[in-house]
Formats: structure tokens, sequence, C-alpha cells
């Protein structure tokens, strides 16, 4: 679901595909053309921020899914994984997808596996 809220315009612009909820759009007033802009419309906006809470929620029923994971490196990379769609999720919250990138940076990444690792490593260590 992220990738593709990060990727909808590009989605729609190189190969013509839109994985959008089309009765949110029409709800909302717009078309898969809205797609197509330079930025996205207070409507796009809406659907593209409901959708990432939606996936906020999601993302909340599985975050204690890594600490249930015997084996520590999986375990730990779902850690990882967890953090890393939280923070896309945020940003896709405060960002336009249409005119910037949400996406992270290497610098950006690394910081928030570190993070991650840390916070994983002490819960798993305090348990």
């Amino acid at each position: 679901v992220i990738n593709h809220l990060q990727d909808c315009a590009k989605d729609y612009r190189e190969i013509d595909r839109v994985y959008l909820p089309l009765d949110m759009m029409a709800a909302a007033g717009i078309g898969v053309e809205a797609l197509g802009a330079s930025r996205a419309s207070p409507g796009l906006r809406r659907v593209i921020a409901e959708l990432a809470r939606l996936t906020q929620g999601l993302l909340a029923q599985s975050a204690p899914f890594a600490g249930a994971i015997k084996d520590r490196r999986l375990s730990a990379e779902v850690a990882v994984i967890q953090a890393l769609a939280e923070d896309l999720t945020a940003l896709l919250l405060r960002r336009d997808p249409l005119s910037e990138p949400v996406h992270h940076s290497k610098l950006r990444t690394g910081g928030l596996v570190m993070k991650a690792l840390l916070r994983h490593w002490r819960t798993r260590v305090l348990s």
C-alpha cells in the first residue's frame, strides 16, 4: 500500500496504472486524471491521507509481530521493516507524492535502521 501511495503519480504517468480506490477518488470529486497533475489537488491529498491513516492502523496491529519471532535475525529484519513503513506512512501524511519525494534517503534509512535495531534489541533483552 505504501509503495502504491508513494508512486501513485509515477505509476499513472509511466505505466497507466492506478492503485488508489476509484470509489474514494469519486467521493473526493476527482478522477484518475488528477494523478497526472504536477501537484495533488485537495481531494487527492484527502484520499492519500485517508489511505495513509488506514495503513497506520494496520501498522499498529503489526507492531508487536517482530517481538514474537524467535529467530533473532528475522525478528530484527521485521522490526526494521516496521520502522521504515511507519516512517514512510507518516511522510505520506505530510508530503504530496506528486510534487515531493516520499522516499527515504540513504542517510535517513541508515538512521531509522539503527534506531529500530537499538529499540528492538532493548525490547528483547529487557523482556
